[in-house]
């Protein structure tokens, strides 16, 4: 469960997690930018006392390392890193765009290289609806996948994503996270990621099992930059 649900049920006495002596805290990080952090320490003081607490995250910045100090006796680390980022099977390509011209450059690049399954990555909700919108009003087979959606709506979009019956999802970083779906071709950053994680984790979409993707960025005159340190 989420912290804040599992909280209400807690309140509202719909929940017992006294006897719970197993907890798992996935995406820790992510979990303190989201604040969270204070609903999981509640959560923390009302399982027993002798549980088991294991932690998973990307990075681990001090707020985690705090959290595993706080609430863990003696824990044990285990870091998994790979030498290289694999990036050999996706080709990937910079596209310089203007804000006034850059649904243009979407939709030409869609037309262009035909994908069975594209992601494209906006930055907010609030663009990622509008460039649905969009491609829909041009007759795309397209949907939107962000926090805003119901657990029943993000299923839907995701089972229709995942058996062709769309083309293109358009998405937030939040909401892709971690997601595998097999036969994505092409991942288009219609926003420039943040950083090096968020690039890798967005273009990390395709090219998975063995096979073959493309990663299509666009960035305008005043995020070269920024790119340069991605």
């Amino acid at each position: 469960g989420t912290p804040g649900r599992l909280l209400d049920h807690v309140r509202r006495g719909t929940i017992d997690l006294k006897h719970v002596n197993k907890v798992v805290l996935d995406e820790a990080d992510e979990m303190m930018k989201l604040g969270f952090i204070e609903d999981v320490e509640l959560l923390l003081q009302e399982v027993a006392s002798d549980r088991q607490f294991l932690l998973f995250s990307a990075t681990m910045p001090d707020r985690v390392r705090g959290l595993a100090k706080a609430y863990m006796h003696a824990p044990e680390e285990i870091t998994i890193k790979s030498d290289t980022v694999t990036l050999e099977n996706i080709h990937q390509e910079i596209v310089d765009t203007r804000e006034e011209t850059k649904l243009d450059t979407l939709c030409e690049a869609i037309n262009k290289y035909q994908p069975y399954l594209a992601m494209v990555f906006c930055s907010t909700k609030q663009r990622v609806h509008q460039v649905t919108m969009a491609l829909a009003a041009r007759g795309y087979l397209v949907d939107e996948l962000h926090g805003d959606l119901t657990q029943v709506q993000r299923a839907l979009v995701l089972k229709r994503f995942r058996t062709a019956k769309l083309q293109i999802l358009v998405a937030t970083d939040i909401a892709a996270r971690g997601l595998d779906i097999e036969g994505v071709t092409h991942v288009i950053n219609y926003a420039l990621p943040r950083d090096t994680e968020a690039y890798i984790h967005r273009i990390g979409r395709t090219g998975r099992a063995g096979e073959k993707g493309a990663a299509i960025t666009f960035v305008n005159a005043r995020q070269y930059d920024q790119l340069r340190r991605i």
